[in-house]
């Protein structure tokens, strides 16, 4: 039986993972979060400890591939894109991506 899907506003729980590139080199641990809604990535942003916090897609990068070792690593795979970014603001509008494009 699958999980059923979050609730909208649900808070994902940060999961300590250990990451590496597609050719699987120089592994490093950083808390994983995947958010699924725009107030909780701004939340992230607003609370990014000193590593800062990286965007990570599907990993499929040679080397480092959004490995931010003792830091935070979001996990973007449930978002079709970000369809707004404001830096000034710590502020981002994710695009949710529907179950036929994941």
């Amino acid at each position: 039986m699958a999980d059923a899907a979050p609730a909208p506003d649900a808070k994902a729980e940060p999961r300590v993972e250990l990451l590496t590139g597609w050719s699987r080199t120089a592994p490093t641990a950083a808390t994983v979060v995947a958010p699924g809604s725009e107030s909780e990535i701004d939340g992230l942003l607003a609370e990014a400890g000193p590593r800062g916090l990286l965007a990570r897609g599907l990993g499929r990068s040679y080397g480092d591939a959004a490995q931010n070792a003792g830091g935070t690593v979001v996990d973007g795979t449930a978002l079709a894109g970000i369809h707004d970014l404001d830096s000034s603001a710590a502020s981002c509008a994710p695009t949710p991506a529907s179950a036929s494009t994941r």
